[in-house]
């Protein structure tokens, strides 16, 4: 069945006429679902090289301003490679890429407070 747009019905197609859906590629996300147990596997993977990343930046954090970014971070990156066919060789480098983005907009703040420490506000 084809969807006319123009007067809003479907028509049937012509046997062996492909349609806009057979002309998908085979990387769209519905070809690439995973059996239940594969997906399960992948979660305790993927959890358990985050908190092993998530602790080595922790380690070498000097700021306690920082925690809570690098742990945005973390799950960011890690939402962002669920979507990708191979999370776990995908995850490191969106964390990373994260965790800089962290960092620097964190110095960017402590710059900007700490040139502005000095401003009275008036509320009256």
């Amino acid at each position: 069945m084809r969807f006319n747009t123009t007067t809003a019905t479907t028509t049937p197609t012509r046997p062996g006429h492909p349609t806009a859906f057979d002309r998908l590629p085979a990387r769209t996300p519905s070809a690439r679902v995973r059996p239940r147990e594969k997906r399960r596997w992948d979660d305790r993977a993927l959890a358990q090289l985050r908190h092993r990343l998530v602790a080595l930046a922790l380690a070498q954090v000097q700021s306690l301003r920082l925690v809570e970014p690098i742990r945005r971070a973390a799950q960011e990156a890690e939402a962002l490679a669920w979507v990708e066919e191979f999370p776990l060789l995908v995850f490191p480098c969106l964390f990373q890429e994260k965790l800089e983005s962290a960092r620097f907009r964190t110095q960017r703040q402590m710059w900007v407070e700490a040139r502005t420490s000095g401003f009275t506000t008036t509320t009256e």
